[in-house]
Parts: structure tokens; sequence; C-alpha cells
């Protein structure tokens, strides 16, 4: 794996459509494929997913894997309990980029690792790993617009 894309915590919406990012206003789709990443247009669902993971070797997961309808409905357990499991699962797939979805999954994940370097590259935050071999790069979300950043 080349890139592990890691959201907050999956949707209501997400969990019962199967595939990341199903929200009907979601701004990922869109974004991902204005920025060229794919090499060609993705319509979301989960055979999108598959495309993204066996030709772009890009991975999904999140911080927490309870769904909620937002961030305020996560506490502090929750973080406490999955960072652990997301641990597991970058030292297991390897990837050369984490791939954070806001400040918010990326700073409570940040938070339960006990670990607060950050160097700002521009609009980017890139962040020490603690897994060799691996960068990591966290992007606003909305309300900022996530296509004008290309990978």
């Amino acid at each position: 794996m080349i890139v592990l894309s890691i959201g907050l915590n999956p949707s209501p919406a997400s969990v019962t459509a199967g595939y990341y990012f199903a929200g009907r206003n979601n701004r990922f789709w869109p974004a991902l494929n204005a920025s060229g990443l794919p090499g060609r247009v993705l319509r979301p669902g989960v055979d999108a997913c598959r495309y993204l993971s066996e030709t772009c070797a890009i991975g999904f997961t999140d911080v927490v894997k309870r769904p909620s309808r937002g961030a305020a409905d996560l506490r502090v357990a929750d973080f406490r309990h999955w960072v652990p499991h997301l641990e597991a699962r970058i030292n297991q797939a390897s990837p050369r980029l984490l791939w954070f979805h806001g400040k918010i999954a990326y700073r409570h994940y940040l938070r339960c690792r006990q670990q607060a370097a950050t160097d700002l590259i521009g609009d980017y935050r890139r962040t020490g790993s603690r897994v060799p071999g691996c960068f990591s790069v966290r992007i606003p979300v909305p309300p900022m617009p996530v296509s004008i950043y290309r990978i």
C-alpha cells in the first residue's frame, strides 16, 4: 500500500452504503477526481474503493470505527479504544503516506499516541511518524474546498 486514507469515523450513510465518503454532499469524490490521482474519473461506490485499493494502492480506514453523525458524538474513550487498532492497521499495511482527513482526526490520533511534533508546510501539515519510511499529511476538510489540493 502506498497511501492510507484516514478519516475520523464512518458516517451512518457510509455504513449503510458500504463504502467510504458516501454522504450525498461529501466533497471527497469530486475533489479526488479533480486531483487526477486515480487516473480516471471514479463514481462513488464500492467499485471505486476497490479500484483505488487494487490499482492505485490507496486504502481507507478511520481513527474511530464507531459510526456517528459527527465528531461531537465521539468521546475520548472512543479514541483511546480505537487508536491502537489504527496503529496495528498502519503497521500491517506499511503505507508510505498517511493521509489524514482534517485536524480533528489527526489531533486525536496524535493525542492518543502522545506525539505532538508537526512542521507546517504551506497549507499542509507534515507530521512526525513512528512508522519507518512513512510520511504523514493532514489536509483541511470542509468548509475549505479539498479540491484545491493536488497530491
